[in-house]
């Protein structure tokens, strides 16, 4: 299934009263894929930001995803394991590479991923600004 999308949201500062430039929008949009007898899923997303008067802020992002359930022993399904791999760049030239393993039982999704953020923003300073995580989170919505 291929599924374009459109995205809009407004944004209202209350303290910014420099610039006069409380409202600004954020409008995006992209395509996602997601084939259910594969479990194959993807993504590409494009957002800009418009009302500034001081800067401009655009990002490109892309995420690909692959589930396969996980069976015990008895053949019951425990849950849905996926590997993904997601990539963000915004107008910098900064760039946030994240990968890792997603697994869902049932509402809890938890999650065990690589992340590394590659700074072009400061060369100029002569000082690397690179960094790396391992990030491991749980989540259960309410």
């Amino acid at each position: 299934t291929v599924t374009p999308f459109l995205e809009t949201g407004l944004i209202y500062d209350f303290t910014d009263e420099i610039n006069n430039d409380k409202t600004a929008f954020n409008i995006g949009g992209g395509v996602r894929l997601s084939n259910t007898l594969t479990g194959l899923n993807a993504a590409l997303e494009g957002s800009y930001l418009a009302g500034r008067s001081d800067y401009t802020q655009y990002t490109i992002g892309g995420t690909v995803t692959y589930g396969f359930a996980l069976r015990g022993q008895d053949g019951r399904a425990m849950g849905i394991v996926t590997p993904f791999f997601t990539s963000n760049l915004n107008e910098y030239g900064n760039q946030r590479m994240r990968t890792g393993l997603r697994f869902n039982t049932g509402r809890l999704t938890s999650e065990l991923a690589l992340s590394h953020m590659m700074s072009l923003a400061n060369d100029d300073d002569n000082h690397n600004s690179d960094t790396s995580a391992i990030e491991i989170t749980m989540s259960l919505p309410l």
